[in-house]
């Protein structure tokens, strides 16, 4: 009798059941890019510096809802911006729009805290601008 190595099914071998639970990795939960998420480090940096001793987090709901406000204000600026250049015949949207934008807006308290941090910004700007 001739001996005759026994054929191989052509599958590989089983792994196993053990080696293929550690195998697997557990990923984090996407954050759908649709929710609106973009300023989410923006906002960490606010809770941050309100509270420096991080005593106080946020959920993800809080930080989808304050983003979808900080979205939903920027595009309101960019609009009325966009809408005064227009009045006056220009292509682009400068510090001044912005700025009017931020009066036309904003009421209150509010309006005086972001005309001037929209002006402090131009001049940052400025300044850095004229060092280079």
């Amino acid at each position: 009798m001739s001996s005759q190595v026994p054929k191989s099914s052509g599958k590989a071998p089983l792994k196993s059941i053990s080696a293929s639970k550690h195998a697997k990795k557990t990923r984090k939960k996407a954050i759908d890019p649709t929710t609106g998420v973009i300023f989410k480090s923006a906002v960490k940096k606010c809770v941050k510096e309100c509270v420096p001793d991080g005593s106080v987090t946020i959920t993800r709901n809080a930080l989808c809802i304050l983003c979808g406000i900080a979205e939903a204000v920027l595009e309101d600026i960019s609009r009325i911006s966009c809408e005064l250049a227009n009045k006056v015949k220009k292509k682009t949207i400068g510090g001044e729009d912005v700025s009017s934008a931020c009066e036309l807006l904003m009421i209150g308290e509010l309006r005086n805290l972001c005309v001037r941090e929209v002006r402090n910004t131009v001049t940052k700007f400025n300044q850095q601008k004229a060092a280079k």
